[in-house]
């Protein structure tokens, strides 16, 4: 019998007979395993209690009708839906049912495929300075207005990290905890995450409208505001968030995924039916775009790249100061 082998490197071997094994187990046996109070029949079908839309097939076949998504197993749904890489799925889903032996290298076969294990994400966050002098001289040098500054600082959202002061920007889940840390250096160009931040959570701010403005980075969003608020409107009536960058879309742009950042939120906030994107003015910007635009079929989602000649909203920011009233949802 082929087995799962853990060598003490940390690395595991799936012998192709279980990558089989795994394509054979469809979503909804899966789930009967996994998630069994959470199923409900609908017809012939089968549907989550806690996403209707998301129809089972006895076949093993699923469509998630309010993403577009859609597959043949388990496996695919983990992918699509959870953005899981291929040997993290296969390993999800096989689970107990896999024999995992440990054994030396000398014993790996060439129909195996090498996987390194994954290490569950701790945040790591930085600490904090005692003051946030040069985080807040880079925000307004960087064209963004004070009092918004202050709002996103006085919500715990950013501060000066004491090491190497740079900026960091918190993104938080549901419950107010922490769950990933953006960070852009206050001199030269850094620009990185702490370790563990987990993507599928953002830098920003959810109202009870139904309207949200997402962007690729956090600059972008304190840039909006800034506008908003210059054009004579309150920025916090405003939702906001900020992707931690995107990826271009696939050459069929419906097999293009939703960042699971920007899902996760949708999920969390249903009555959100408009989307706003302003991501950068270049290719991989304007391709993300009209990805997320092919891909959220049931929500209204308008592209608002910044004018041309302008790379970002920051850059149109502290070049121009002013945008066009009719780009923003109240």
């Amino acid at each position: 019998m082929d087995e799962i082998k853990m060598y003490g490197s940390g690395k595991v071997w799936i012998p192709a007979s279980k990558i089989d094994e795994a394509k054979q187990i469809g979503l909804l046996q899966y789930f009967r395993t996994t998630r069994p109070d959470d199923i409900k029949r609908v017809g012939s079908e089968y549907c989550l209690k806690s996403h209707e839309s998301l129809r089972l097939a006895l076949n093993g076949m699923w469509n998630w009708f309010s993403r577009g998504i859609g597959g043949k197993n388990a496996l695919d749904y983990l992918m699509k839906a959870e953005d899981y890489s291929f040997q993290d799925a296969v390993m999800t889903v096989l689970g107990e049912n896999s024999s995992i032996k440990r054994s030396s290298a000398n014993e790996t076969k060439q129909t195996e495929v090498p996987y390194e294990v994954p290490k569950e994400k701790i945040l790591q966050i930085p600490e904090r300075d005692d003051n946030n002098d040069k985080a807040i001289a880079y925000l307004v040098n960087r064209g963004i207005d004070r009092d918004v500054i202050s709002f996103f600082i006085d919500r715990g959202d950013i501060y000066q990290t004491k090491d190497y002061k740079n900026v960091c920007f918190i993104g938080r889940d549901e419950y107010g905890t922490p769950k990933l840390a953006n960070l852009r250096g206050t001199v030269g160009d850094f620009k990185g995450m702490a370790t563990g931040s987990d993507r599928r959570f953002g830098f920003g701010y959810i109202t009870e409208k139904k309207g949200i403005h997402i962007f690729e980075a956090p600059i972008d969003l304190l840039s909006f505001a800034t506008l908003i608020k210059s054009n004579g409107y309150d920025f916090t009536r405003f939702s906001f968030l900020s992707l931690s960058g995107v990826n271009a879309a696939q050459k069929n742009i419906s097999d293009s995924k939703v960042p699971p950042c920007l899902m996760r939120t949708l999920e969390l906030y249903p009555d959100i039916t408009k989307v706003y994107v302003h991501f950068d003015n270049d290719d991989t910007g304007l391709s993300a775009a009209m990805a997320v635009k092919a891909v959220l079929h049931d929500k209204e989602v308008n592209i608002q790249p910044p004018p041309k000649g302008f790379k970002d909203v920051n850059e149109y920011l502290c070049n121009l100061g002013r945008i066009v009233e009719n780009t923003m949802d109240r």
